[in-house]
């Protein structure tokens, strides 16, 4: 286990999405969805049990900040042409969080 600093965001990879635990991934559709709406006005949830990111062929990777998920990235791995390929899925910061970490002065890397 690595220490991290308070305030830290950590990071949580899941190379194979279909390997969220099940009994997790009510709450994970629901942080994912909770920052699109931050970021977008929508008039339904776009991921949901019936259109998700679950699948052999995807990953997830979720940002942590004071204990809840700030950020996320959605990857598909595809075969075109004979190779393959990362098809960027979905990918969002929460809007507050931005905020506030540039009224702070801090710099966010790319």
């Amino acid at each position: 286990m690595i220490a991290t600093q308070p305030g830290a965001v950590t990071s949580e990879l899941f190379q194979i999405a279909s390997e969220v635990p099940e009994q997790r991934r009510d709450a994970v559709l629901d942080s994912i969805n909770s920052i699109i709406d931050t970021n977008w006005l929508t008039e339904e949830k776009f991921w949901s049990r019936e259109h998700s990111p679950f699948k052999p062929d995807h990953g997830i990777v979720l940002l942590h900040h004071g204990g809840e998920c700030v950020a996320y990235l959605i990857i598909q791995r595809l075969a075109l042409a004979s190779t393959s390929v990362i098809y960027l899925s979905g990918t969002a910061v929460e809007t507050r969080i931005v905020v506030a970490a540039l009224s702070s002065g801090c710099s966010m890397p790319l």
